[in-house]
Protein backbone atom coordinates (compact mmCIF):
# COMPACT_ATOMS: atom_id res chain seq x y z
CA UNK A 1 0.00 0.00 0.00
CA UNK A 2 3.02 2.32 0.36
CA UNK A 3 4.92 3.96 3.13
CA UNK A 4 2.87 3.84 6.27
CA UNK A 5 3.65 5.73 9.09
CA UNK A 6 4.56 4.49 12.78
CA UNK A 7 3.10 4.49 15.32
CA UNK A 8 5.01 7.44 16.86
CA UNK A 9 4.89 9.52 13.71
CA UNK A 10 0.75 8.76 14.12
CA UNK A 11 0.75 9.98 17.15
CA UNK A 12 2.14 13.16 17.07
CA UNK A 13 0.59 13.90 13.87
CA UNK A 14 -2.85 13.28 15.36
CA UNK A 15 -1.59 15.61 18.69
CA UNK A 16 -0.22 18.48 16.16
CA UNK A 17 -3.12 18.74 14.53
CA UNK A 18 -5.32 18.51 17.89
CA UNK A 19 -3.01 21.45 19.79
CA UNK A 20 -3.80 23.49 16.17
CA UNK A 21 -7.78 22.55 16.21
CA UNK A 22 -8.57 23.40 19.53
CA UNK A 23 -7.61 27.08 19.33
CA UNK A 24 -9.48 27.20 16.73
CA UNK A 25 -12.22 25.78 17.55
CA UNK A 26 -12.83 27.54 20.54
CA UNK A 27 -12.77 30.66 18.55
CA UNK A 28 -15.60 29.51 16.37
CA UNK A 29 -17.49 28.79 19.05
CA UNK A 30 -16.97 32.02 20.86
CA UNK A 31 -18.08 33.30 17.40
CA UNK A 32 -21.05 30.77 17.48
CA UNK A 33 -21.72 31.73 20.79
CA UNK A 34 -22.25 35.47 19.71
CA UNK A 35 -24.46 34.32 16.76
CA UNK A 36 -27.03 32.19 19.02
CA UNK A 37 -27.30 35.21 21.44
CA UNK A 38 -28.20 37.56 18.22
CA UNK A 39 -30.66 34.75 17.36
CA UNK A 40 -32.20 34.77 20.73
CA UNK A 41 -35.83 35.96 19.40
CA UNK A 42 -36.25 33.60 16.64
CA UNK A 43 -34.61 30.93 18.60
CA UNK A 44 -37.25 31.59 21.27
CA UNK A 45 -40.01 30.13 20.04
CA UNK A 46 -38.62 26.98 19.02
CA UNK A 47 -39.05 24.40 21.66
CA UNK A 48 -36.01 23.85 24.19
CA UNK A 49 -35.12 20.78 23.36
CA UNK A 50 -35.15 20.83 19.67
CA UNK A 51 -33.01 24.32 19.99
CA UNK A 52 -30.31 22.41 22.46
CA UNK A 53 -30.44 20.11 19.48
CA UNK A 54 -29.46 22.26 16.91
CA UNK A 55 -26.91 24.48 18.73
CA UNK A 56 -25.29 21.12 19.81
CA UNK A 57 -25.31 19.51 16.16
CA UNK A 58 -24.05 22.59 14.27
CA UNK A 59 -21.17 23.39 17.10
CA UNK A 60 -20.57 19.64 16.28
CA UNK A 61 -20.51 20.37 12.69
CA UNK A 62 -18.42 23.27 13.47
CA UNK A 63 -15.77 20.60 15.71
CA UNK A 64 -15.33 18.48 12.86
CA UNK A 65 -15.46 21.10 10.02
CA UNK A 66 -12.22 22.91 11.75
CA UNK A 67 -10.48 19.71 12.64
CA UNK A 68 -10.96 18.07 8.89
CA UNK A 69 -9.77 21.31 7.64
CA UNK A 70 -6.27 21.68 9.95
CA UNK A 71 -6.01 17.64 9.05
CA UNK A 72 -6.42 18.39 5.53
CA UNK A 73 -4.24 21.28 4.72
CA UNK A 74 -1.57 20.60 7.71
CA UNK A 75 0.73 17.92 6.11
CA UNK A 76 1.25 17.96 2.54
CA UNK A 77 3.56 15.23 2.10
CA UNK A 78 0.80 12.68 2.97
CA UNK A 79 -1.21 11.71 -0.23
CA UNK A 80 -4.99 13.96 -0.43
CA UNK A 81 -7.17 10.87 -0.60
CA UNK A 82 -5.52 8.84 2.08
CA UNK A 83 -6.02 11.90 4.39
CA UNK A 84 -9.44 12.67 3.07
CA UNK A 85 -9.92 8.72 3.38
CA UNK A 86 -8.53 8.92 7.23
CA UNK A 87 -10.36 11.58 7.81
CA UNK A 88 -14.13 10.47 6.85
CA UNK A 89 -13.68 7.10 8.94
CA UNK A 90 -12.63 9.23 11.93
CA UNK A 91 -15.92 11.06 11.21
CA UNK A 92 -18.05 7.71 11.35
CA UNK A 93 -15.90 5.85 14.42
CA UNK A 94 -17.10 9.56 16.45
CA UNK A 95 -20.24 9.89 15.38
CA UNK A 96 -20.90 5.34 16.64
CA UNK A 97 -18.95 6.04 19.68
CA UNK A 98 -21.11 8.79 20.61
CA UNK A 99 -23.88 7.62 20.02
CA UNK A 100 -22.71 4.69 21.54
CA UNK A 101 -21.84 6.26 25.19
CA UNK A 102 -24.70 8.29 24.79
CA UNK A 103 -26.83 5.35 24.20
CA UNK A 104 -25.40 3.59 27.18
CA UNK A 105 -25.90 6.42 29.32
CA UNK A 106 -30.13 6.28 28.51
CA UNK A 107 -29.65 3.11 30.35
CA UNK A 108 -28.11 4.29 33.23
CA UNK A 109 -30.21 7.29 33.51
CA UNK A 110 -33.68 5.71 32.91
CA UNK A 111 -33.57 2.51 33.96
CA UNK A 112 -37.68 1.50 34.20
CA UNK A 113 -37.80 3.15 30.52
CA UNK A 114 -38.55 0.50 27.97
CA UNK A 115 -36.31 -0.82 25.46
CA UNK A 116 -38.30 0.09 22.69
CA UNK A 117 -38.84 4.10 24.04
CA UNK A 118 -35.41 4.20 24.71
CA UNK A 119 -34.65 3.02 20.95
CA UNK A 120 -37.68 5.84 19.51
CA UNK A 121 -36.02 8.41 21.39
CA UNK A 122 -32.40 7.83 19.52
CA UNK A 123 -32.24 11.48 17.55
CA UNK A 124 -32.19 12.95 21.63
CA UNK A 125 -29.47 10.84 22.73
CA UNK A 126 -26.59 13.33 22.03
CA UNK A 127 -28.65 16.29 23.40
CA UNK A 128 -29.94 14.42 26.48
CA UNK A 129 -26.19 12.91 27.43
CA UNK A 130 -24.91 16.54 26.77
CA UNK A 131 -27.04 18.24 29.27
CA UNK A 132 -28.16 15.73 31.88
CA UNK A 133 -24.58 13.97 31.84
CA UNK A 134 -22.22 16.28 30.80
CA UNK A 135 -24.24 19.50 31.95
CA UNK A 136 -23.00 21.48 28.80
CA UNK A 137 -22.79 20.92 25.04
CA UNK A 138 -19.19 22.32 25.30
CA UNK A 139 -18.03 19.18 27.33
CA UNK A 140 -19.64 17.21 24.66
CA UNK A 141 -17.69 19.25 21.82
CA UNK A 142 -14.41 18.35 23.42
CA UNK A 143 -15.24 14.99 23.83
CA UNK A 144 -15.67 14.50 20.25
CA UNK A 145 -12.76 16.21 19.45
CA UNK A 146 -10.58 13.78 21.69
CA UNK A 147 -12.54 10.78 19.92
CA UNK A 148 -12.17 11.72 16.45
CA UNK A 149 -7.61 12.72 17.11
CA UNK A 150 -7.73 9.43 18.93
CA UNK A 151 -9.29 7.31 16.49
CA UNK A 152 -7.18 9.35 13.89
CA UNK A 153 -3.84 7.73 15.44
CA UNK A 154 -5.18 4.25 14.46
CA UNK A 155 -6.75 5.34 11.13
CA UNK A 156 -3.43 7.42 10.26
CA UNK A 157 -0.90 4.41 11.22
CA UNK A 158 -2.91 2.25 8.82
CA UNK A 159 -3.87 4.18 5.95
CA UNK A 160 -2.14 7.66 5.61
CA UNK A 161 0.19 7.25 2.77
CA UNK A 162 3.53 9.30 1.71
CA UNK A 163 3.47 11.20 -1.62
CA UNK A 164 5.73 10.05 -4.20
CA UNK A 165 6.84 12.18 -7.40
CA UNK A 166 9.41 11.17 -9.35
CA UNK A 167 11.72 13.11 -11.56
CA UNK A 168 13.53 12.78 -14.32
CA UNK A 169 16.68 14.83 -15.39
CA UNK A 170 18.59 15.04 -18.42
CA UNK A 171 20.17 11.44 -18.34
CA UNK A 172 16.76 9.36 -18.35
CA UNK A 173 17.56 8.64 -14.56
CA UNK A 174 14.78 8.34 -12.05
CA UNK A 175 14.78 10.63 -8.31
CA UNK A 176 11.70 9.20 -5.79
CA UNK A 177 11.15 12.20 -3.78
CA UNK A 178 8.94 12.77 -0.88
CA UNK A 179 8.87 16.11 -0.82
CA UNK A 180 6.47 18.34 -3.27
Amino acid sequence: MGNLMSWKGAILLSLTSFIIAFPCFLVYEVIWGDLIAGLGDLLSSIDTFTRIDIILFLGFLIVLGVSIGVNLALYRQYSFMSKLRSNVYAIGITILLLYFISFAFMFYLFPDTSIFLILVMFPFYLVYFSVYVLQTPIFFWFIAMIIYHVSLVFLYKTILVRKRLTIKNNNDTMYVSRVM
